[in-house]
């Protein structure tokens, strides 16, 4: 069993993941945010022998990985994710355009020292709840669909038309769009500039969503 961001900054997460391993019966790890990014790679990735990129966008931080055969040969985590840049940069929505420009070139400058590691990836995967969102909305989708989003492939520019879409939305028109979940309609918008401006800064042209990732890693490792 593995704690993730919101347990690492929790000021009592130790006193809380000493509660819940008495409760569950069995010990939780809290792991880094570069262990988190192996796990994740692992789950979603696996041993395929393409030079791969991992991206997974949670709520409290984004982990990347870059690994081959299995193997992960770079991770890191910056300190942000889809509910932080939310709390700080949509307050209101529409989102205002110059909101949306400090949040990409955040992440930009946050990826700025790992660049040269990253970016010796030829294929980029998409972990977590955003890329399977940004797919089902590609798709059309109303409905969660393993088999239809598993493995969909959407371009940078794609990405950016969709990101776009969303963060010109009210939060009423975001709950009302088919296949966006209304209790994670508010933070996808902030999600896909934190995908887009990833892909960017990394010079990645497309991203393939999948549905696997964390909990496979840590199975498979267990």
């Amino acid at each position: 069993v593995v704690a993730t961001s919101a347990m690492r900054e929790a000021t009592n997460g130790r006193e809380v993941s000493a509660m819940l391993s008495a409760v569950l019966g069995h010990p939780i790890d809290i792991i880094d945010g570069a262990e988190e990014a192996r796990l994740t790679f692992l789950g979603s990735v696996g041993t395929t022998p393409q030079p791969t990129l991992m991206i997974d966008i949670g709520g409290g931080s984004t982990e990347y990985a870059v690994g081959v055969n299995g193997s992960v040969v770079y991770s890191t985590s910056i300190p942000f994710g889809a509910v932080k840049f939310t709390e700080q940069y949509a307050v209101t929505r529409p989102i205002p355009a110059e909101a949306l420009a400090d949040a990409a070139a955040t992440v930009v400058a946050a990826l700025a020292s790992h660049r040269e590691h990253l970016a010796l990836a030829e294929h980029g995967i998409g972990v977590a709840g955003t890329p399977v969102a940004l797919a089902m909305l590609d798709k059309g989708l109303t409905a969660y669909d393993h088999a239809e989003l598993h493995g969909h492939v959407m371009s940078i520019d794609r990405i950016a038309e969709v990101s776009h879409m969303l963060c010109t939305c009210s939060l009423q028109e975001l709950r009302a769009i088919p296949g966006l979940h209304e209790r994670r309609a508010d933070i996808v918008p902030m999600g896909s500039v934190i995908l887009h401006a990833s892909l960017h800064a990394l010079g990645m042209h497309a991203i393939e969503a999948r549905t696997t990732g964390l909990r496979s890693g840590a199975l498979l490792t267990a």
